[in-house]
């Protein structure tokens, strides 16, 4: 296959595990036509690696638990569905840590019984059962409900947020991209995701429930008609895939940043590989 071509000269990881199309896309079609802009609306800053200490117990899928610092590739965790909570046994497919001066918040986690405190980087995504969505650590608030492998746990105590040295660590879990930690039945469910996509983001790629705008309108029919020039239709596997192939183009970071009206923004460009070729994604978080 041919290099992509790709704006602003980013550096592109091809390695084929990473990804299922690339043996099924064309290998005479480069990377061309408009990008994608993928406008999200949070701060970059919501973005950027999340973490924990590296003493911080992660459930493995077989009982018991394992510091996540000393966690390997190919162990399998505890992960489950956010919405309703069903355990599955899943694979950890990549490690990832950062050392230097981190935003961390204790978490207190707390049940009928016993009590634990999570030490996160304030932006990491943890499942508040109250709200029905991903809440950033540093947002939690006294009394939010966290799942459990067994339910409920509540945060004990308001979060604070400081300053340190640290060195962090994070994972990526296959398929579902959550798993727990903590310690025993205070363990709760947290996303691994350096991004988390709000589905409604997809519809812009897709087309679909588009506001009425002319500018608006005109670049998500460009965006669907790229799409299906190499093969990725509007299917729950393609949002996926997509939303996967989003997300693992952050973890080395932004390729530039940017500050307006609306706030701090982080862009990223990769190379989408769909089954009848290729194309340059630009993403705005």
């Amino acid at each position: 296959m041919k290099a992509a071509s790709e704006a602003r000269g980013a550096i592109i990881d091809h390695r084929e595990p990473q990804n299922r199309y690339i043996a099924a896309a064309d290998s005479g079609d480069e990377a061309s036509g408009p990008n994608f802009l993928n406008q999200f609306v949070k701060p970059f800053t919501s973005c950027t690696p999340n973490s924990f200490s590296g003493d911080t117990p992660v459930l493995l899928a077989g009982g018991g638990a394992k510091p996540i610092k000393d966690i390997v590739i190919a162990d399998r965790v505890l992960a489950a569905n956010a919405h309703d909570g069903r355990p599955v046994p899943e694979p950890v497919t990549r490690l990832i840590t950062g050392e230097g001066r981190k935003h961390i918040v204790d978490v207190e986690v707390r049940t009928q019984d016993s009590a634990t405190r999570i030490r996160a980087t304030s932006n990491h995504p943890f499942w508040v059962q109250n709200l029905g969505k991903w809440i950033e650590a540093k947002d939690l608030r006294h009394g939010d409900r966290l799942r459990t492998p067994a339910g409920d746990a509540v945060v004990g105590s308001e979060v604070r947020e400081h300053q340190e040295q640290i060195k962090v660590y994070n994972l990526t879990v296959a398929d579902l991209h959550t798993y727990y930690v903590g310690s025993g039945t205070n363990a709760v469910l947290v996303h691994n995701a350096d991004c988390v996509i709000d589905p409604r983001k997809l519809d812009y790629l897709f087309n679909v429930n588009i506001k009425d705008d002319p500018h608006n309108s005109a670049r998500a029919a460009q965006n669907v008609m790229e799409l299906l020039k190499v093969g990725i239709r509007d299917t729950p596997e393609m949002r996926a895939y997509l939303a996967e192939q989003l997300q693992a183009a952050t973890a080395g970071g932004f390729d530039r940043t940017f500050t307006n009206k609306y706030g701090n923004f982080g862009v990223t460009h990769s190379v989408l590989y769909g089954p009848y070729g290729v194309r340059s994604v630009e993403s705005t978080w």
